[in-house]
């Protein structure tokens, strides 16, 4: 061991000259520290070191990182969050919270689809469907419809949320869960367990576009108009009672089908989508987590999930999931 002298005669010439150059020019793009073996460089936040070790590149964290709620803009060493119409940036400057006067929350009860209200907090029948068990819904606010399954009746249903009177109806074989896209008023159905039927109750028709084999099934699915995506879950029924799941992408004519995840000794069951992330939310009742994973990009890390609640009471049978303002229902 050598004492350290604090004059620096220790420390050998190259200190004193490790952060210049022989025309005097910094070696160093942003930070330099001086060592007897020469110039350390570093950069100052929002910055990486390039290759050459000395220059410094910006750091695209709405690329990499995913660090907003909603919009994302690069700048120069940082970052900055912005809102859709509608929503306003919160104090935290990365959430959104919507400009409307309150959130709703509807959900299904056997034959009854009920509305509860933020503000003033309030429960109420939204609709019904006489004797009929309920086994599917959603809603298009834009257009102001709501959509329900009544499985027994073989039956997919139009409502007018004004009104709550019966706008069209269409015959499907055993109609579950259905997701709408608001951007063309198409619904999509999940018919058996083995369908998934694309219908216009404009047109009043319905066409396939996607369907598996057994012993497979789709259990679950959800559409993210805005970017024109598909996502359902396909489970596969292995010996001795055991499952896999799988999650799958495609458009919304079923083309360009692509697998997010695949998962043995798995049942993943509830499945909803920020679109404003590109997010994919689902419950894997097998683990029983709440996970999220990431569908604009095809690899990396962001296209692996990420678990956001683990052995939760509330994921033991979830029947649906909802996103709103980056809170889970």
């Amino acid at each position: 061991n050598f004492p350290d002298c604090t004059n620096g005669h220790d420390e050998g010439p190259k200190c004193a000259t490790a952060c210049r150059s022989g025309s005097g020019r910094q070696v160093c793009q942003h930070k330099c520290r001086a060592t007897p073996a020469g110039a350390v460089c570093s950069c100052f936040d929002g910055y990486r070191l390039d290759a050459d070790q000395k220059s410094c590149s910006d750091i695209d964290e709405c690329q990499e990182q995913q660090p907003c709620a909603q919009l994302c803009e690069n700048t120069l060493g940082g970052y900055q969050c912005q809102c859709h119409a509608d929503f306003m940036l919160r104090q935290d400057r990365v959430s959104c919270k919507s400009l409307q006067s309150g959130a709703t929350l509807l959900f299904s009860s056997f034959n009854e689809v009920r509305n509860l209200s933020e503000q003033p907090v309030m429960l109420n029948v939204a609709w019904s469907a006489n004797d009929s068990r309920i086994t599917g819904f959603d809603v298009d606010m834009h257009r102001q419809m709501g959509y329900f399954s009544a499985e027994d009746e073989g039956i997919v249903y139009q409502v007018d949320l004004q009104t709550k009177l019966i706008m069209r109806a269409l015959g499907l074989p055993t109609p579950t869960k259905l997701s709408v896209d608001w951007v063309t008023g198409n619904v999509y159905v999940l018919s058996g367990a083995q369908e998934i039927q694309a219908c216009s109750f404009e047109g009043r028709m319905c066409g396939r576009i996607v369907h598996v084999k057994s012993p497979k099934h789709v259990k679950h699915l959800a559409v993210d108009g805005y970017h024109g995506r598909i996502f359902y879950i396909v489970i596969r029924t292995e010996g001795y009672g055991q499952t896999s799941s799988e999650i799958h992408m495609a458009r919304l004519d079923g083309s360009r089908r692509d697998m997010l995840l695949q998962r043995g000794e798995s049942f993943m069951t509830a499945l909803t989508t920020d679109p404003h992330q590109q997010l994919l939310y689902f419950v894997d009742q097998h683990t029983r987590t709440l996970e999220r994973i990431s569908y604009r990009f095809k690899m990396g890390p962001l296209r692996r999930p990420e678990i956001m609640l683990q052995k939760s009471n509330a994921l033991m049978h979830p029947s649906g999931l909802s996103v709103y303002e980056n809170n889970a229902f």
